[in-house]
């Protein structure tokens, strides 16, 4: 299991979960965040990051937030 907590999170790092999540043996289904906005620096990644995501079968669930992928 991997937790990567936004307080030890860089966004070198972000992109090594991203490339986790969304590579052919990831090791989990989704991706869990307390509110979308601290998922994406802008409108134009959140949208690559949902693309990329779903090609991949990893789920976007947000512990605060309804309708995102649950």
């Amino acid at each position: 299991m991997a937790v990567y907590a936004e307080l030890a999170v860089t966004r070198d790092q972000f992109q090594q979960l991203m490339a986790v999540a969304t590579s052919d043996d990831a090791p989990f289904d989704a991706i869990v965040v307390w509110k979308t906005s601290r998922f994406a620096v802008s409108l134009e990644d959140a949208i690559s990051l949902r693309d990329r995501r779903r090609r991949a079968g990893a789920k976007l669930l947000s512990v605060t937030e309804k309708g995102i992928d649950d």
